[in-house]
């Protein structure tokens, strides 16, 4: 059974984890390859970053992104920022996703996700958190 409340406890502390082990690199590491093809793990932060926002639209009621253009444009434009500025994006969109998901709101309610995907708002949490 879902549980949107569990599960967004969960993604906040994956999140909590995740920023104190990026909080440990340097602003060289944020530039080296990931482990994705052609992406770097700033990369990687912004997409974290971008896909906490994507999710707020989705709760919220609008389109996930604008369009896969745009979602690829939004990651490569924040992928070469220092690590400061990473860590505070991955915060404060994360803040955002939790502030949206702790808001009372009909769980039970279909929600469009990318590329036309539909699913329970109340999956919502836990798409986020793996």
């Amino acid at each position: 059974m879902i549980d949107h409340a569990h599960d967004l406890a969960s993604v906040r502390a994956a999140t909590d984890r995740l920023l104190t082990a990026v909080g440990k690199l340097d602003n060289a590491s944020v530039t080296q390859s990931s482990r994705l093809p052609g992406w770097s793990r700033g990369h990687v932060l912004a997409h974290l970053a971008r896909n906490a926002d994507a999710l707020v639209n989705v709760l919220e009621g609008r389109p996930m992104y604008v369009s896969g253009e745009a979602r690829d444009a939004d990651i490569e434009r924040d992928a070469p920022r220092r690590l400061d500025a990473q860590l505070a994006d991955v915060r404060e969109s994360a803040a955002r996703f939790q502030d949206v998901g702790a808001a009372p709101a009909d769980w039970s309610r279909t929600v469009e996700l990318r590329n036309g995907v539909t699913d329970s708002a109340s999956r919502v949490p836990f798409r986020r958190w793996v």
